[in-house]
């Protein structure tokens, strides 16, 4: 199992942990709360529009077949829209009813409870998108989509939750009931204390899906290991130089190494006639025992900054994955712009159009990788 995979798992076991401990909260009263604001919600004006959010049925009880609130009227004229004994309540009145009906549950150390799960979760979620940056490319279709998945893994705010639940419909709506619409978009009384609720259960919640993707991430990183393990070995002999092709800082690059006795190549220097670009690519990964991975700034952006080639990006992947971490060195030009998944990756940065600058630590991984003495 790899490094990498190690982690993911590891990650994994930490957030099952924090996933189980959820069972704390079974006894917390959360399901009374839950109960109460759903039942009080069956009483809703089923509107979150300005004043309208906090309009229920008389007594909070369900409204009777054919009794129903009108967004539109309101609470304007009863003959006009709305049909039933609807009443106007604040959000603090239905919140303090809710609790009452519930047992005036105290949340305070279930509160706590969750915060700590939550800071905890927000760590593991973090070393689990930094073990992501560092997957070397180049990506299949799963481990594209898992990845992805984790991306999307976080923590709810609670008044995102609350929000969540709001009756908000598409396009126009008519509105004759001027206080109400003045009022804009509110959360319903009911709403705010399922909102809370799903927010004390969140970090739980999260840590189970966390858990889910890091475990699933770490068995494929390891089965893919073990399909192409057999092929690490590396018996080559070359310095491989991967670069854009518009800047010429390659060649400075290649007479420095061919001085120092050591033989190069890049994948245009030699024609190919014969080949596909893939069987190129795989001769030239057979013979690299080290490359050097030349990130120049020649390809502008759309918001203005300016990257490497995407050929650059591509070899970065290749022989990574072939050499490993400490013999696919990025040499990171100033001003390029940095790919996503470069953290993690060595590299050596070196000024605008002076790779020379940079010659003297490409010498120190040279020799701690024992290509020179």
């Amino acid at each position: 199992m790899t490094s990498l995979s190690d982690e993911f798992a590891s990650i994994a076991e930490q957030a099952d942990v924090l996933a189980d401990q959820a069972t704390e909260l079974d006894d917390a009263g959360l399901s009374r709360l839950e109960e109460a604001a759903k039942s009080i919600g069956r009483a809703w004006s089923q509107s979150s529009l300005g004043y309208q959010a906090n309009v229920y049925y008389k007594h909070f009880s369900t409204p009777p077949a054919g009794h129903i609130f009108s967004r539109e009227w309101g609470l304007l004229g009863m003959f006009q829209g709305s049909v039933g004994e609807w009443e106007r309540h604040s959000a603090d009145e239905v919140v303090a009813i809710i609790h009452s009906r519930a047992g005036d549950v105290d949340l305070e150390p279930v509160r706590q409870a969750s915060e700590a799960i939550r800071t905890a979760a927000k760590e593991l979620i973090e070393k689990a998108r930094s073990a992501g940056a560092r997957v070397p490319l180049p990506y299949d279709a799963y481990l594209t989509e898992r990845l992805e998945g984790l991306a999307r893994i976080a923590l709810p705010s609670v008044r995102t939750l609350q929000r969540s639940m709001m009756n908000v419909p598409q396009g126009n709506v008519p509105v004759r009931d001027m206080q109400a619409y003045e009022g804009g978009w509110q959360v319903a009384g009911h709403q705010l204390v399922l909102g809370e609720m799903a927010y004390i259960r969140s970090p739980y919640q999260v840590a189970v899906d966390l858990a889910e993707a890091c475990r699933a991430i770490a068995a494929h990183l390891e089965a893919k290991d073990s399909s192409v393990g057999p092929l690490l070995v590396q018996t080559g002999s070359k310095v491989f130089i991967g670069h854009g092709g518009g800047s010429k800082e390659y060649l400075a690059l290649g007479v420095w190494l061919a001085d120092e006795g050591l033989e190069w190549e890049v994948f245009d220097r030699v024609p190919a006639a014969g080949l596909s670009t893939k069987e190129r690519l795989s001769e030239m990964l057979n013979r690299a025992q080290i490359a050097f991975l030349l990130m120049t700034a020649e390809d502008e952006a759309s918001d203005g900054s300016v990257r490497a080639r995407e050929n650059v990006v591509h070899e970065v992947g290749l022989f990574q994955g072939r050499l490993g971490f400490t013999k696919a060195i990025v040499l990171l030009e100033e001003g390029c712009s940095e790919f996503s998944n470069i953290l993690g990756l060595g590299q050596i940065r070196f000024p605008r159009g002076n790779i020379r600058g940079a010659f003297d630590e490409i010498r120190q991984v040279l020799r701690r990788e024992g290509v020179l003495p």
